[in-house]
C-alpha cells in the first residue's frame, strides 16, 4: 500500500475520537494477548508427544517456540494527497511467523494506524485503525505454493480480508515461469469503509536477464455510493498490467524496463479513486548492490497517461543484515495530479 512497489494498493486508493482511541488500545492488547497465548500453547505442547503425520515431534520448550521462526516490526509515516483532501498516517506492524514443518507455516500480523485528514470545506478529522491478520502457507514442493488468509478490525468491527493464493512455478531449461492466482475480499479503503470482492492472475517469465510480467485484476466494489451521493450500487472494475525489463548489469544489479497499465471502473465514486478507461505507459529502472553486510536500492519511474498527464516516482532503501537480524530504512515518493504520497519507514526482522 505504501510506496511505488505496492502498485495495486495505490490503484485502490487512486483505492468520536475518544471511542477510536479506546478501540485502538483494545486492539493492541488483543494482538499481544493472541501472540502470548500462541506462545504459551506452543510451549505447553513441547512436553507432549504430538504427531499426526503433519507436524514433527516437538523438542524442548525453547526450540518449539524460537526454532524456525521470525519476528518483525515496521513503523512508518505516510502522507497521501488527493484533489480535495490529504491524509497523514503513522503506522506500525508487528509480525510473527513460524515454520511448523518443512512445508507448513503460519504468519500473524498486528497493524495499528493513526491518521489525520485535512479536507476542503470540512472540519479536520482523526482516525484510528487496527487490523489483525493470519496467513497459513503450504509449500508441498519447490513448484507449488498455497496461501489462505483472513483478517479483521476491532476499530471498524468488520472482516477486512479473506481469500487464497496459488502459485505455480515451471522451469524449462533457462526459462522460469511463475503463475499466481489470487481471489477473495479486501477492505481496501478504511477511511470511507469501502471493500471489494476480487480475483487476479499474474504471469512472470524470466530468461537470460529478461523479465516479462503480465497481470489481470477484476474487482467488484460492494454496494456503496456511485455517481455522487444519491445512488448506491456495486462498482465492477478491472486492471491490466504489462511490463518488459532487462538486467543491464548483474553486479551491481541494474534493471531497465517499459510498462503499461489500463484501469477502468464502470462508475465514478466520490468515496475512492475510480478512473474510467485510464491508460498509463512509461519507463522505469532500479539499482541494487551489496557491500558486505549492507545493501542499497534505488528506483525511479516516469509515465504518461492517455490525457498527457505526467506521473513519476522515486524509491530508496538501505539495509543491514547479520546473524539472522536485519534492519532497513526507506523512503518513497509517488506523484500524480490525482493522487500522490510520501512514505518513510523503518523495518526490523529477527530470524531464529
Amino acid at each position: 500500500m505504501l510506496n511505488e512497489k505496492c502498485e495495486s494498493i495505490k490503484c485502490q486508493a487512486y483505492k468520536s475520537i475518544v471511542l477510536y482511541r479506546m478501540l485502538n488500545l483494545r486492539a493492541l492488547i488483543f494482538s499481544f494477548a493472541i501472540v502470548f497465548l500462541l506462545t504459551e500453547t506452543t510451549k505447553a505442547q513441547s512436553s507432549v508427544k504430538f504427531n499426526l503425520g503433519l507436524l514433527p515431534e516437538l523438542g524442548n520448550k525453547s526450540e518449539s517456540f524460537f526454532g524456525n521462526s521470525n519476528l518483525s516490526y515496521k513503523i512508518g509515516f505516510l502522507r497521501e494527497t488527493e484533489e480535495l483532501y490529504s491524509n497523514s498516517n503513522i503506522y506500525q506492524t508487528i509480525g510473527w511467523g513460524k515454520n511448523f514443518t518443512d512445508i507448513f507455516r503460519f504468519d500473524f500480523y498486528s497493524q495499528i494506524e493513526y491518521s489525520e485528514r485535512v479536507e476542503v470545506d470540512v472540519p479536520d478529522r482523526e482516525r484510528w485503525f487496527d487490523n489483525f491478520k493470519v496467513v497459513a502457507r503450504l509449500d508441498p514442493n519447490d513448484y507449488n505454493h498455497l496461501d489462505a488468509f483472513g483478517s479483521a478490525s476491532i476499530s471498524d468491527t468488520t472482516i477486512t480480508s479473506y481469500g487464497g493464493l496459488y502459485r505455480a512455478t515451471v522451469e524449462l531449461g533457462d526459462v522460469l515461469i511463475k503463475n499466481t492466482i489470487t481471489g477473495g475480499y479486501d477492505y481496501f479503503y478504511y477511511w470511507n469503509m469501502v471493500g471489494q470482492d476480487y480475483v487476479s492472475e499474474s504471469v512472470d517469465l524470466s530468461y537470460s536477464g529478461f523479465n516479462l510480467a503480465l497481470s489481470y485484476f477484476y474487482g467488484n466494489v460492494r454496494e456503496n455510493y456511485i455517481d455522487g451521493y444519491d445512488i448506491k450500487g456495486r462498482n465492477p472494475n478491472n486492471m491490466v498490467n504489462f511490463g518488459l525489463s532487462y538486467d543491464v548489469l548483474n553486479s551491481p544489479k541494474v534493471n531497465v524496463g517499459v510498462y503499461y497499465q489500463m484501469r477502468n471502473y464502470d462508475f465514478y465514486s466520490p468515496l475512492y479513486y475510480s478512473p474510467q478507461d485510464r491508460k498509463i505507459s512509461g519507463i522505469g529502472s532500479y539499482f541494487f548492490d551489496t557491500f558486505g553486510k549492507f545493501y542499497t536500492y534505488f528506483g525511479a519511474g516516469a509515465k504518461l497517461d492517455n490525457n498527457d498527464t505526467f506521473v513519476w516516482s522515486l524509491d530508496a532503501e538501505g539495509g543491514y543484515e547479520y546473524d539472522g537480524f536485519s534492519a532497513s530504512a526507506g523512503i518513497g515518493k509517488y506523484d500524480d495530479p490525482y493522487y500522490e504520497n510520501l512514505n518513510v519507514f523503518l523495518n526490523f526482522t529477527k530470524k531464529f
